[in-house]
Protein backbone atom coordinates (compact mmCIF):
# COMPACT_ATOMS: atom_id res chain seq x y z
CA UNK A 1 0.00 0.00 0.00
CA UNK A 2 0.99 3.34 -0.98
CA UNK A 3 1.27 6.00 1.91
CA UNK A 4 0.41 9.53 0.85
CA UNK A 5 1.45 12.04 3.16
CA UNK A 6 -1.17 14.74 4.25
CA UNK A 7 -0.05 18.11 6.53
CA UNK A 8 0.00 16.61 9.57
CA UNK A 9 2.72 14.82 11.40
CA UNK A 10 0.99 11.49 10.00
CA UNK A 11 0.49 9.78 6.83
CA UNK A 12 -2.64 8.33 5.53
CA UNK A 13 -1.27 4.61 6.25
CA UNK A 14 -0.40 5.70 9.67
CA UNK A 15 3.52 5.35 9.89
CA UNK A 16 5.14 8.08 11.13
CA UNK A 17 5.88 11.18 8.37
CA UNK A 18 8.59 10.91 5.94
CA UNK A 19 10.41 13.75 4.06
CA UNK A 20 11.56 13.57 0.41
CA UNK A 21 15.86 14.01 0.05
CA UNK A 22 17.49 15.77 -2.90
CA UNK A 23 17.13 13.06 -5.02
CA UNK A 24 13.43 12.02 -4.57
CA UNK A 25 13.94 9.31 -2.50
CA UNK A 26 11.37 8.70 0.79
CA UNK A 27 13.87 8.70 4.31
CA UNK A 28 11.41 8.09 7.16
CA UNK A 29 12.14 10.41 10.73
CA UNK A 30 12.07 8.94 13.98
CA UNK A 31 13.18 10.28 17.21
CA UNK A 32 14.69 7.35 18.63
CA UNK A 33 15.77 9.42 21.84
CA UNK A 34 12.09 9.39 22.70
CA UNK A 35 11.39 7.94 26.23
CA UNK A 36 9.75 4.52 25.78
CA UNK A 37 6.60 4.77 27.68
CA UNK A 38 4.82 1.59 25.92
CA UNK A 39 5.71 -1.36 24.23
CA UNK A 40 4.26 0.03 20.93
CA UNK A 41 6.49 3.18 21.47
CA UNK A 42 8.60 0.13 21.80
CA UNK A 43 7.89 -1.81 18.83
CA UNK A 44 8.00 1.57 16.43
CA UNK A 45 11.68 2.28 17.97
CA UNK A 46 12.58 -0.91 17.30
CA UNK A 47 11.55 -1.30 13.84
CA UNK A 48 13.08 1.78 12.82
CA UNK A 49 16.32 0.56 14.15
CA UNK A 50 16.26 -2.53 12.44
CA UNK A 51 15.29 -1.05 8.92
CA UNK A 52 18.19 1.02 9.24
CA UNK A 53 20.69 -1.54 9.63
CA UNK A 54 18.65 -3.11 6.35
CA UNK A 55 16.67 -6.05 7.80
CA UNK A 56 12.82 -7.00 8.67
CA UNK A 57 11.07 -6.75 11.70
CA UNK A 58 9.03 -9.44 11.19
CA UNK A 59 5.52 -10.12 13.27
CA UNK A 60 4.59 -13.66 14.75
CA UNK A 61 0.84 -14.01 14.89
CA UNK A 62 -1.58 -16.78 16.37
CA UNK A 63 0.57 -18.68 18.90
CA UNK A 64 0.04 -17.95 22.86
CA UNK A 65 3.44 -17.40 24.12
CA UNK A 66 5.73 -17.33 21.24
CA UNK A 67 7.83 -14.09 20.73
CA UNK A 68 6.18 -10.83 19.22
CA UNK A 69 8.62 -10.77 16.24
CA UNK A 70 11.44 -12.15 14.51
CA UNK A 71 14.24 -9.82 13.51
CA UNK A 72 16.16 -11.06 9.91
CA UNK A 73 19.55 -9.18 9.43
CA UNK A 74 21.23 -8.79 6.09
CA UNK A 75 23.86 -11.05 6.73
CA UNK A 76 21.94 -14.38 7.62
CA UNK A 77 21.70 -13.65 11.25
CA UNK A 78 18.36 -13.86 13.14
CA UNK A 79 16.80 -13.50 16.51
CA UNK A 80 13.51 -13.44 18.42
CA UNK A 81 12.29 -10.46 20.62
CA UNK A 82 9.58 -10.41 23.06
CA UNK A 83 8.78 -6.83 23.00
CA UNK A 84 7.50 -6.03 26.93
CA UNK A 85 6.62 -2.07 28.30
CA UNK A 86 9.85 -1.20 30.89
CA UNK A 87 8.72 -2.91 33.98
CA UNK A 88 6.58 -5.34 32.46
CA UNK A 89 7.27 -9.02 33.07
CA UNK A 90 6.82 -12.07 30.92
CA UNK A 91 4.23 -14.67 31.72
CA UNK A 92 5.09 -18.24 32.10
CA UNK A 93 3.98 -19.32 28.65
CA UNK A 94 6.72 -16.53 27.43
CA UNK A 95 9.23 -18.01 29.71
CA UNK A 96 8.83 -21.28 28.60
CA UNK A 97 8.99 -20.29 24.70
CA UNK A 98 11.75 -18.50 25.23
CA UNK A 99 13.49 -21.26 26.81
CA UNK A 100 12.65 -23.69 24.61
CA UNK A 101 13.78 -21.82 21.13
CA UNK A 102 17.44 -21.19 23.67
CA UNK A 103 17.21 -24.91 23.81
CA UNK A 104 16.93 -25.22 20.11
CA UNK A 105 19.92 -22.77 19.81
CA UNK A 106 17.81 -20.08 18.78
CA UNK A 107 18.80 -16.49 20.01
CA UNK A 108 15.91 -15.08 21.52
CA UNK A 109 15.69 -11.86 23.93
CA UNK A 110 13.07 -10.14 25.92
CA UNK A 111 13.39 -6.11 25.17
CA UNK A 112 11.95 -3.67 27.13
CA UNK A 113 14.53 -0.62 25.81
CA UNK A 114 16.13 0.38 22.75
CA UNK A 115 19.36 0.39 24.09
CA UNK A 116 19.40 -3.20 23.99
CA UNK A 117 18.00 -3.68 20.48
CA UNK A 118 20.96 -1.34 19.34
CA UNK A 119 23.37 -3.94 20.79
CA UNK A 120 21.69 -6.78 20.01
CA UNK A 121 21.77 -5.27 16.18
CA UNK A 122 25.69 -4.12 16.67
CA UNK A 123 26.77 -7.28 17.86
CA UNK A 124 25.63 -9.43 14.77
CA UNK A 125 26.12 -6.89 12.55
Amino acid sequence: MRCTSRRSSKTRCGSPSRRGSANGAHIQTVNLGANVTSESDLESQCRALVKVAGGEFLKIQGTRGWPDRLVLLPNGRHFFVELKRPGGELDLLQKYTLRLLRDLNHEAFELDNVALMKRLIRERS
